[in-house]
């Protein structure tokens, strides 16, 4: 009986330490991982709106690559060979080095491709046949200094400092401001309206002063919806990354193809009733070569 009523005295601690461990355990799962744009943890330095961006700006031209993500809700944005561009992830080595995934959509159908830059030189692969064509669409300077990020950062008015937030677990300054259409002309590749406000929204490293994320809220061009929104995010800065254009033989020998007539190739009527080829959706998303 004293044998069993010591194991009993023991027994019982140990069930209340583990039902202690296992609640800790909840807690410190539940309040661990923070999701990307939730209240930033600690205080930030005092500072305004203005010099953190005159903080953040200079540092864009100090990177040797870094990685980026654009998407867009509400509408795309019409790039080449009858493309309209809704996401785009990649990387860029600047000062003219880019290369790209591009989603998106061509008449009523859904395709994926890609954009490499080097230097003056632009490809983009054909989603119909995966060979390499030269475009005139630059996205490159997107992210130049003169025409890019830097200089829509700097151009931004009506400076507002909002509560700090995390983006991808780095505390940062979050801000809001005005921005007029034509500022985003790189944005909106070259067809930018002139005059439309657009609702900018920055977040830069609290530590670092690197730009995070901005959102535009708001047409750029006059044929958009007015609620399409545009979020740029940069991550990844200055690991090594390789950027070369296509070799020679993806390069398409032949005339531009289908896609630059645009999505159907007519005979007459409205381009719907009698198309020449319409493509198999499986033939513009398959793999690449």
């Amino acid at each position: 009986m004293m044998r069993n009523k010591t194991r009993g005295r023991i027994h019982t601690p140990i069930k209340l330490r583990s039902a202690i461990g296992l609640l800790l355990l909840i807690l410190s799962v539940s309040c661990g991982g923070k999701e990307e744009g939730t209240p930033a943890p600690t205080a930030l330095p005092v500072l305004t709106p203005r010099e953190v961006i005159e903080k953040a700006s200079p540092l864009l031209d100090t990177l040797a690559s870094f990685h980026f993500e654009l998407t867009q809700e509400g509408g795309g944005t019409p790039i080449d060979m009858g493309i309209e561009m809704t996401a785009a992830s990649g990387e860029v080595v600047p000062p003219d080095r880019l290369r790209m995934d591009i989603t998106g959509t061509w008449g009523r159908m859904y395709l994926s491709t890609k954009l490499v830059t080097v230097g003056e030189e632009t490809y983009m692969q054909n989603p119909l046949n995966k060979k390499w064509e030269p475009t005139k669409f630059t996205a490159i300077t997107l992210f130049q200094p003169d025409t890019g990020i830097k200089a829509i950062m700097e151009s931004v008015t009506d400076l507002a400092m909002l509560p700090g937030e995390s983006i991808n677990g780095t505390v940062c300054f979050h801000m809001s401001g005005m921005l007029r259409s034509e500022v985003l002309d790189a944005v909106a590749v070259g067809h930018a309206a002139e005059g439309l406000p657009v609702q900018t929204e920055i977040w830069i490293g609290a530590e670092d002063f690197l730009l995070r994320r901005v959102t535009f809220k708001g047409q750029i061009t006059e044929e958009e919806v007015p609620g399409i929104v545009r979020t740029l995010t940069l991550s990844r800065f200055n690991e090594p990354v390789t950027i070369e254009l296509p070799s020679a033989k993806r390069l398409s020998p032949g005339p531009p193809s289908i896609l630059r007539a645009g999505p159907v190739a007519q005979r007459g009527g409205d381009g719907l009733e009698e198309p020449v080829h319409i493509p198999r959706l499986g033939e513009i998303i398959g793999g690449s070569e």
